[in-house]
């Protein structure tokens, strides 16, 4: 029996952070659970105009609210930058939509919970996204996720 492998078109360079703002009320009380955090996404990509490279550049904005007062919110931008290899099965838009959103999310997911660990606050733990459906809204934004 012959097994037929598919290499990857797609191959991951490098993931970096390039801007990171974290701010928190000093009295957070967040013993009780009530904070609530509405986390927004966006994604695009851009062509790198020294190589044959692309980036995807993921931003996450989120807010924790007690109530109606913002007891913290945290940016986060983070650029992976993408190498293609050959030609492969999936077309580049459709990585850059879907795939390549979907290999960044955990870098961005622990950078916020660490931060949320350092500042003094309970882990906040970004939920899991299906970038499958969120491709359908065409403007690569997620609104309103809560965790």
């Amino acid at each position: 029996m012959t097994t037929k492998i598919h290499t990857a078109s797609y191959r991951i360079e490098d993931v970096i952070i390039i801007e990171s703002n974290f701010k928190r009320d000093l009295s957070i009380n967040d013993d009780d659970g009530s904070i609530k955090n509405h986390i927004s996404l966006k994604n695009s990509s851009e062509k790198d105009p020294d190589n044959n490279n692309f980036w995807i550049i993921t931003e996450a904005n989120i807010e924790g609210k007690q109530g109606e007062k913002s007891v913290f919110s945290a940016k986060v931008v983070i650029v992976g930058i993408f190498e293609k290899i050959g030609e492969g099965e999936l077309e580049m838009e459709t990585f850059k939509r879907i795939n390549g959103p979907a290999m960044l999310f955990p870098f961005l997911r622990e950078h916020i919970a660490t931060n949320c660990v350092k500042a003094g606050m309970k882990k906040i733990l970004l939920p899991p996204i299906n970038f499958t459906k969120q491709d359908d809204d065409e403007s690569g934004e997620s609104e309103g996720l809560q965790d």
